[in-house]
């Protein structure tokens, strides 16, 4: 059982070109990492789901499950990976995204959207409110009416 649970562990998806499938293959088996390899990111969107829900199912009762990751091989120039990033940041936020860089994995961090949310808020200014408007908006009545 405790194989299972080390398979488990070390499972991962993979997405890279068609043309990059043996090199793929060497970088996985040289990291020793239980890999689906996906060439479509829908795909490899679809994979990632799966295997998020089978760590949700495997997780001890009031624990995290163990991340699950991506590993992107030359997947630069596939037409559909920016969508595939922003669907995994909207449906699968738990999902670690890495690349191969030195000959080991290394997470990407994509915050950007997160640097755009931190730009200081614009700055109004209010025009002077008047004893009467500060009545009227308060109270309802206006001080300076006579009826």
């Amino acid at each position: 059982m405790s194989e299972n649970a080390n398979n488990n562990a070390a499972r991962c998806v993979v997405l890279t070109p068609q043309e990059g499938v043996e090199a793929a293959c060497r970088i996985v088996q040289r990291l020793g990492l239980q890999a689906d390899i996906e060439h479509c990111p829908m795909l490899a969107m679809a994979e990632l789901a799966l295997l998020q829900q089978l760590r949700r199912n495997d997780a001890a009762w009031n624990s995290a499950p163990q991340p699950t990751l991506l590993v992107l091989i030359n997947a630069d120039e596939m037409v559909d990976l920016p969508h595939l990033l922003k669907a995994l940041n909207h449906y699968l936020p738990d999902v670690e995204v890495s690349t191969i860089k030195d000959g080991r994995l290394q997470s990407i961090n994509d915050n950007s959207h997160t640097v755009d949310k931190l730009e200081d808020p614009p700055i109004i200014h209010a025009e002077s409110v008047d004893a009467d408007e500060l009545s009227m908006l308060l109270d309802g009545t206006e001080l300076g009416t006579d009826e």
